[in-house]
C-alpha cells in the first residue's frame, strides 16, 4: 500500500499519545477514545493532514467555524475549500498551498488568514502547524490547529478606540491636556534617571479669537487643524505633542537643551508666518513661544509654569517670537539688583505671588470713600466673601460664570488695590481731576495648571466689576493687548 492510501486509522494511531509502554489493544482503544472526546471538546479547529494534504480527521471545532461538516475527510485541503484569504483580506489561489508548503517543509509554522465564516462573514484566524513524523523519521503529514482570533481583534480595536477618545484631542488628533499632565511627570522621572535634559515648549496662536469672530468657528477649528500639523512636522519620535486648551499647545522635547528647543520653536515660528492658508484668505497665521529647560528644582508643575510665564512674555512683548524662560530669569535678576523707585504706585500696591488670569488698572475722578462705599455694595451684590480687608486693598472670593458659556464657571480670588492719583510715579500722565489709581486682578481659588483657562470667568468677572464700580474705558490706564493694525490682519 502506497503513502498515499494510508487510512485514517493508522495516522492516528502514530501520534504521540499512549501512556507509558503500553501497548495492548484495550490501551489503544482507550487512547482513541480520550483522543476523539479532546477533539470534540476543544474550542480550536483541529485538522489531521497526512503527506498529501488530504484530511484525515476534522473535528467539531473547525465544523463550527466553517459550517463544513466532517464529509470533508477525505479531501485535499485548498485555500478554496476554506476560501482562505490573506491578512488584506485578498483570496489565496489553490496553486499557493500554504498547508501543502508546510507539510513539504516539515517544519513548524504558523500564520494569520481570513476565511468565509458560518455567517458568511470574514472571521479572523490563526494557524498553526506541526509536521508528524513516524519512528523511522517518515513524514505522515501534519496537525493544524486552528484559532477564531475574531473576538480579541475586535476587542482590541474597541481598546485602542477608547485609548484614542480618552488621550487624544479629537479635532487636532494630538495628545490632549488630560494626557499630557500624566506624561509630563513620567517624562521628568525618565530623563533625570538616565540623566539628560529635556525642555517644554509651550506656544499660543496670537489674535486666535479674532480668527474665530471674523471668519466663524469652523475656520477656526480648520486652523487649529493647521497649526497641529504644522507642529507635527518637527516633532522627533521621543517627542510630545499635545493640545493644552484652546489655542495653546504643548510640546515635549526629549534629550534637548532649551538652546535646541527654542531653535526648533523658531523654525516652527517662520514656518507659520510664511505658510498661507486658504481658509484664512490665503494669509498667514503666527504664534507665540514660551520655552524652558528642566532644571533640578523643577517639578511638573514649576516647568510648565515657567514655559507659559515665557509664553506671556511673548505675547506682551509683541507676538510672533519666542521668550526663552532662563532669559526671563536672567531679567528678574538685574532688576532686582536694580535700586528700588522712591514711588507710591506701583511699589506700594500689594506684591503679587501668583501671575494673574487677568489684571486691569484704572484711574478715577471718585474719592477714597465714595469707592469703598462702591466696593461693599459690589461685594454685597456679587454675594462675596470678604478674605482680606484693609486700608488701601480688599481681597474677595467670588463664584462666577462665562457670560458666553456659562458652562465654564469656577471660583476667583479678587484683589482690588488703591493709591493716590496724586503721589502715584504716572501722576503727570493720568488725566487731570483723577482722586484714585485702582488695580484689580485676580486668579482661580484653586491651583490649577495654568490660569489661561479660566480667562472667560475672569474677563466676565471683570467686566461685571467695571460697570459696578463705574470704571469704564475711559478710566483703564492700559490698551488692550490687540491693537486695530493687528487685528485687521483677519478683516474680512
Amino acid at each position: 500500500m502506497s503513502d498515499s492510501q494510508i487510512e485514517p486509522e493508522p495516522l492516528l494511531r502514530s501520534l504521540p499519545i499512549s501512556v507509558g509502554h503500553a501497548t495492548s489493544s484495550a490501551n489503544e482503544n482507550s487512547n482513541q477514545i480520550f483522543l476523539k472526546c479532546l477533539l470534540d471538546n476543544i474550542p480550536e479547529g483541529v485538522v489531521f493532514l497526512d503527506q498529501t494534504c488530504t484530511i484525515r480527521n476534522w473535528n467539531a471545532g473547525v465544523q463550527q467555524m466553517t459550517g463544513i461538516g466532517s464529509t470533508i475527510v477525505g479531501r485535499c485541503l485548498e485555500p478554496s475549500l476554506l476560501k482562505l484569504k490573506d491578512s488584506n483580506r485578498f483570496p489565496i489561489s489553490d496553486s499557493s498551498n500554504p498547508f501543502e508548503k508546510w507539510i513539504n517543509q516539515g517544519v513548524a509554522a504558523s500564520d494569520k488568514f481570513y476565511i468565509s465564516g458560518r455567517s458568511g462573514r470574514d472571521a479572523q484566524i490563526e494557524v498553526n502547524f506541526f509536521p508528524v513524523r513516524s519512528i523511522e523519521n517518515r513524514s505522515l503529514g501534519g496537525i493544524i490547529l486552528i484559532r477564531d482570533t475574531s473576538v480579541q481583534v475586535e476587542l482590541q480595536r474597541q481598546l485602542n478606540d477608547l485609548y484614542a477618545i480618552a488621550t487624544l484631542d479629537p479635532l487636532t488628533q494630538v495628545a490632549n491636556r488630560a494626557e499630557f499632565e500624566r506624561i509630563l511627570n513620567e517624562y521628568i522621572q525618565t530623563h533625570r534617571a538616565v540623566g539628560l535634559r529635556c525642555s517644554i515648549v509651550v506656544a499660543d496662536i496670537d489674535f486666535f479669537k479674532k480668527i474665530n469672530d471674523k471668519l466663524g468657528h469652523h475656520v477656526g477649528d480648520q486652523a487649529l487643524v493647521k497649526f497641529a500639523a504644522i507642529l507635527k512636522q518637527y516633532v522627533r519620535p521621543h517627542d510630545f505633542i499635545a493640545r493644552f486648551g484652546g489655542e495653546e499647545f504643548v510640546i515635549l522635547c526629549g534629550h534637548c537643551f532649551e538652546d535646541a528647543a527654542a531653535q526648533r520653536a523658531e523654525e516652527i515660528r517662520r514656518t507659520l508666518e510664511s505658510t498661507p492658508h486658504k481658509i484664512l484668505g490665503d494669509k498667514c497665521m503666527s504664534a507665540s513661544f514660551g520655552v524652558a529647560e528642566l532644571t533640578d528644582d523643577d517639578d511638573a508643575t514649576s516647568l510648565f509654569v515657567r514655559a507659559d510665564h515665557a509664553l506671556l512674555k511673548a505675547k506682551s512683548s509683541g507676538r510672533n517670537c519666542v521668550i526663552r524662560a532662563s532669559g526671563l530669569m536672567l531679567n528678574d535678576q538685574r532688576q532686582n539688583q536694580r535700586k528700588p523707585v522712591d514711588s507710591v504706585c506701583p511699589d506700594q500696591w500689594r506684591k503679587l505671588n501668583y501671575r494673574p488670569t487677568i489684571v486691569q488698572e484704572f484711574c478715577t475722578p471718585m474719592l477714597l470713600t465714595m469707592f469703598i462705599e462702591r466696593v461693599k455694595s459690589t461685594a454685597m451684590e456679587l454675594n462675596s466673601q470678604i478674605i482680606h480687608c484693609s486700608e488701601r486693598s480688599l481681597s474677595l472670593q467670588i463664584q462666577a460664570s462665562n457670560d458666553s458659556n456659562p458652562t465654564q464657571r469656577g471660583t476667583m480670588v479678587v484683589d482690588i488695590d488703591v493709591v493716590d492719583a496724586a503721589k502715584s510715579l504716572f501722576a503727570r500722565v493720568v488725566p487731570q481731576g483723577s482722586k484714585l489709581l485702582i488695580r484689580i486682578a485676580m486668579h482661580p481659588k484653586k491651583g490649577i495648571f495654568s490660569s489661561r483657562e479660566h480667562a472667560g470667568v475672569a474677563e466676565s468677572l471683570m467686566k461685571k466689576l467695571r460697570s459696578l464700580l463705574a470704571l469704564d474705558h475711559q478710566n483703564e490706564m492700559k490698551a488692550g493687548e490687540e491693537t486695530d493694525s493687528d487685528a485687521s490682519r483677519y478683516a474680512t
